[in-house]
């Protein structure tokens, strides 16, 4: 948050309900600094492996810690049901930048290399914020930053 902050840009975080029970101080924290939030399921649930039932059961559980009316499927992953009937509450929210931060076969480097070649304006960019993805995410984020500045574009909130 504060390399955004530092940056003059704001994110969507879409968050985990499974974290947010762990860590609600660090969500009410990524609320109050003015980024905005989405739901990301309960339990980081793929749609197209997972009922509908228990997808929609876990999109449900994490509404009532996030609120609002953002919602990215874990994977990109989404049944054309499921789809259907989030869309009744929340905006279904896609990307166009997959950072590859989550991919441990892949080098940060590499990780900088095809974010930077793909990002343009209006570019939605996936990170992740998790041990796995760190090495990665970290090399990215203050790169994604930087070239952002030089284009003169800043990283906004949707």
């Amino acid at each position: 948050m504060s390399q955004l902050e530092a940056a003059g840009g704001r994110g969507t975080f879409f968050v985990v309900g499974e974290n947010v029970d762990r860590h609600p101080d660090l969500f009410a924290e990524i609320s109050s600094r003015g980024h905005a939030v989405g739901n990301h399921t309960q339990s980081h649930n793929s749609g197209w492996t997972t009922s509908n039932f228990t997808y929609l059961r876990s999109y449900l559980a994490c509404q009532k810690r996030v609120g609002g009316d953002l919602f990215r499927p874990p994977f990109g992953r989404i049944s054309s049901a499921q789809a259907q009937a989030i869309l009744k509450r929340s905006q279904v929210v896609m990307w166009d930048v997959l950072s590859g931060d989550f991919d441990t076969e892949r080098s940060p480097e590499s990780c900088v290399e095809e974010t930077l070649k793909s990002v343009r304006p209006g570019s939605i960019v996936v990170l992740h914020d998790s041990e796995k993805a760190a090495p990665r995410m970290r090399a990215v984020l203050p790169a994604l930053l930087d070239y952002l500045s030089e284009k003169g574009w800043t990283a906004a909130a949707l």
